[in-house]
């Protein structure tokens, strides 16, 4: 990986949650990239208007945009991902026993997941964009 794609992998990896949840008509509440405790930076976003099976598979989706930012930048390296997989797996496999009965496997809902950031994420340069302003300012609110 480039210098300067090291420099924008958290970035990148956060903007690629906000960039899906606004897509998504989500509200992004806030974005940083201001270390807290064991994260290096987080995005919370609300999607309170949507009925849950629609906020699950929003959210999941928003999950798995870091990972597929990271990977539009050329970041094989997805250790800093794992508190999103484990909450997009919870979810999964919340809505597969819960709201799907089991009819829909966690496996799927997923890749539904990734399928939609990847297609969200598409334009490298609009994530490339929302990255550097994210690193420049730190926070965004």
């Amino acid at each position: 990986m480039e210098r300067e794609e090291q420099f924008l992998a958290v970035p990148c990896h956060e903007s690629g949650h906000a960039l899906v949840a606004k897509a998504l008509e989500g509200e992004v509440l806030k974005q940083t990239v201001v270390p807290e405790g064991d994260c290096l930076g987080y995005v919370l976003v609300s999607f309170e208007r949507f009925p849950l099976h629609e906020k699950i598979s929003r959210m999941m989706a928003t999950l798995a945009g870091g990972f597929v930012a990271e990977e539009k930048i050329g970041k094989r390296d997805h250790s800093g991902c794992g508190s999103d997989m484990d909450k997009l797996d919870f979810l999964a496999s919340y809505a597969s026993r819960f709201l799907y009965c089991g009819q829909v496997s966690a496996e799927h809902l997923k890749s539904r997941a990734f399928a939609l950031a990847s297609q969200v994420l598409s334009s490298l340069s609009l994530l490339h964009y929302r990255a550097s302003i994210l690193s420049q300012k730190k926070v965004i609110t």
